[in-house]
Parts: C-alpha cells; structure tokens; sequence
C-alpha cells in the first residue's frame, strides 16, 4: 500500500549538530581559505604566506559537505606533486565557529579591513548613521482645550483640599 499524504511529505526535524573536538594542523597540513570554486570539485585556495593553489575536494566529502567562498579549510599537500604550485588536497572543512576559535588561539589570522563596514550573518552590511540635527519627520504636538463643560467641578474640589492639607 502506498504511503502517501502531507505528513508523509515532511522532512524529518533533525537536532542540531554537537560542538565539534577543534582540529589543529598536523605535519604537512595548512590552514587555508577559498578563493572560488571552479567546479568539478576543485578549488581556488590562498594559504597564507604561500599565495594562491588549487585544491581537490575528496569523494567523502561528496554530497556531505558543502563548501563555499571565504570558507577555512585544512588542506594537505600531494606526496607525489613535486611543483610548489600543484594540487593539493581538503582534509577538513571548518564552520564558523570553529574559525573563531583557530583566530583566538593565533593558529591563523583573519585580514579585515578597517575601512570595511561591518556584516551580519546574512551578508548585509551595516551603514553607521549620521546624527542629524533634526530629524526628517516630527509630529507636532497639539494641545486641545476642552470647555469647561466637560471637567466636573468635583475633581476641581478634590484638588483643592487635596493641596490644603
């Protein structure tokens, strides 16, 4: 019999994933940046103090994870690529987090810019705002009198005993 219907349709909640044990480089490996993707799971890298390499995304990582531009990534150099400039491949893909904490333990360092506005997590830059002297739209306050017909005199009494003792 087949299975049907709207909450057969539904994906599945799944719980968010565990703080992951930090990696650190080991011997041969190098913390790394992507330039750009050029498809075919290869990459455009730029290590620093080295320049600019092509890298190698693995099998494993296939449909696993995905990895985009301004990412950080261990990559490990070819045993077998004797160039300075040859391939090299992805050992590991680093989330956001995980950079932070590289940047706080000075395993790597992140270029910023100083003129560069500030981001958020969506990509949209923040403008600092100017202060202005007056402000573009102000509500004018309005006083309304009422006649006296619409005071009572009571709370006018009240008042005034109020004051006196």
């Amino acid at each position: 019999m087949p299975l049907g219907g709207k909450k057969k349709k539904k994906g599945k909640k799944r719980p968010q994933p565990a703080k992951r044990k930090l990696r650190y480089r080991e011997d041969g490996e190098k913390y790394a940046q992507v330039c750009s993707l050029l498809g075919d799971r290869r990459l455009e890298v730029k290590i620093p103090g080295e320049g600019v390499r092509k890298a190698h995304i693995p099998g494993r990582f296939r449909k696993r994870v995905w990895i985009n531009k301004d990412n950080w990534i261990l990559v490990q150099s070819r045993d077998c690529d004797s160039r300075e400039d040859g391939y090299c491949d992805v050992m590991y893909v680093y989330n956001g987090d995980e950079v932070r904490r590289l940047e706080r333990y000075g395993e790597i360092k992140i270029e910023r810019s100083e003129d560069a506005s500030e981001e958020d997590m969506f990509g949209n830059e923040f403008e600092e705002l100017e202060e202005e002297e007056e402000p573009k739209y102000h509500k004018k306050r309005v006083e309304i009198e009422y006649p006296s017909s619409f005071t009572s005199s009571d709370e006018g009494a009240s008042e005034g005993t109020e004051e006196s003792d």
